[in-house]
């Protein structure tokens, strides 16, 4: 269940146009700010979303778009207010959760394999509808900078000795070890 004020744009995966469905969101501000606690940031000073979903396979949905965004959020090291703009394409496919394309097909393939550059397998859905809002959010979350510094922000250095006081009278283990080494010589 999403919290309070996220708004939603349902589409019937069943009811989808062949020729695709294009839908333009446009937060408003109370949307935009439920959106920013969601995600953790200060404000969104614009958030919109042109995606378009076209039938996939047989039963399947595939989501593609754009999402752009101008955020606030506070700098990790100043916390001095740092904007971000964004521009994220978006691709997402999408099966129903019985679907036989979201089954392995025999046991060897349900050895896990990762390549960075092959596209991301579908997500299932419940019931007969995905909500375009999650989608977007979802794909921005991903995108925006979870540790965004200032480009003023500068961290304090910190002087250290060469050698810590409570190490001066030890021998480090590798010493002992060298010594070892010359003595088998």
């Amino acid at each position: 269940m999403k919290p309070t004020g996220i708004p939603r744009f349902e589409l019937v995966a069943a009811t989808l146009p062949a020729s695709g469905f294009v839908a333009t969101m446009r937060p408003d501000e109370a949307e935009r700010a439920a959106i920013a606690r969601m995600l953790g940031v200060t404000s969104f000073d614009m958030l919109e979303a042109d995606l378009v979903a076209r039938r996939w396979r047989r039963d399947g949905v595939e989501v593609t778009g754009e999402i752009r965004a101008r955020l606030e959020q506070p700098c990790v090291v100043s916390l001095e207010p740092v904007v971000q703009e964004l521009c994220e394409s978006v691709r997402a496919t999408f099966l129903p959760a019985g679907s036989k394309g979201l089954q392995p097909k025999a046991p060897s393939e349900m050895e896990l394999v990762i390549d960075p550059e092959s596209e991301d397998p579908p997500e299932p859905f419940e019931g007969d509808s995905i909500d375009l809002w999650t989608v977007a959010i979802e794909w921005l979350a991903l995108s925006i900078d979870p540790f965004p510094r200032s480009p003023q922000a500068r961290m304090a250095t910190v002087e250290t000795p060469e050698e810590p006081p409570e190490a001066a009278g030890k021998q480090s283990p590798f010493a002992a070890l060298a010594r070892l080494k010359t003595s088998s010589d």
